[in-house]
């Protein structure tokens, strides 16, 4: 994936779009809601795996308190605070039984971000969303894994970086009521920028046939996202008084 190309593309089509004039619909500049996502991970593409194993996607989710300031009614600061879990799955083919090893864990998540809006209609809209975000992992430094308790075939984790930073880019759509609430769906890829850790992989008997992995800790995901505009707060007050 051209991560880079699409980053600036992205970036030069709206840029001008910065100062634009808010919209009569906007109640307040400030909303706050969550997000929920499905995410799928794996180890580096680029490794190279031995002959009869296989790199296959780990299923995972997120989930998270949002908030999201307005510049214009184009351009929004967002940022976060997001629990995820994500990890890796290696398959042995040679395997009846027990053929794989499905690693998981959890991991904090905090996101700063700009994103970009096109409207297609009064309430509906697209947006790209683009930014980093700082990674910590939950796990252990070094750690073991077996396929079974006959241990056919076995990973070791290597810790390099439960600390790092992540790009993000993602493409939405969504829409807006009348009351300034808005939601939006769509699909993120987090592009990391270091290595998480070594995986050393062993199998054969006597586990003497290695090879090594990288996991990378980047994601593919699918999120829903509801913003509540904090302008229908202080109207409630209001009524209230």
């Amino acid at each position: 994936m051209k991560k880079e190309t699409l980053f600036a593309a992205t970036f030069c089509m709206v840029f001008g779009t910065i100062f634009a004039q808010s919209s009569d619909l906007r109640l307040s500049k400030w909303s706050i809601g969550a997000s929920i996502g499905v995410n799928f991970s794996k180890t580096y593409n680029g490794n190279t795996f031995n002959q009869n194993f296989t790199n296959r996607n780990k299923r995972g989710y997120s989930i998270s308190p949002v908030v999201s300031y307005e510049v214009s009614d184009h351009v929004s600061i967002n940022s976060g605070l997001g629990i995820i879990r994500k990890g890796y799955r290696i398959n042995n083919d040679t395997l009846q039984f027990n053929t794989d090893i499905s690693r998981g864990f959890f991991a904090l998540n905090i996101p700063l971000g700009i994103s970009f809006k096109q409207r297609v209609s009064k309430s509906r809209f697209f947006v790209e969303k683009i930014g980093v975000i700082a990674n910590y992992s939950f796990r252990n430094d070094i750690d073991t894994f077996y396929n079974s308790t006959k241990k056919e075939f076995r990973i070791i984790e290597r810790n390099l970086n439960k600390l790092y930073p992540l790009l993000y880019f993602g493409i939405f759509t969504g829409s807006r009521s009348s009351n300034g609430n808005n939601y939006n769906i769509g699909v993120c890829y987090q592009s990391p920028i270091k290595t998480e850790m070594k995986l050393d992989v062993s199998s054969g008997e006597f586990l003497n046939t290695r090879f090594p992995l990288n996991f990378r800790g980047g994601t593919v995901q699918v999120s829903l996202t509801y913003y509540f505009n904090i302008g229908n707060l202080q109207k409630s007050s209001e009524y209230l008084d």
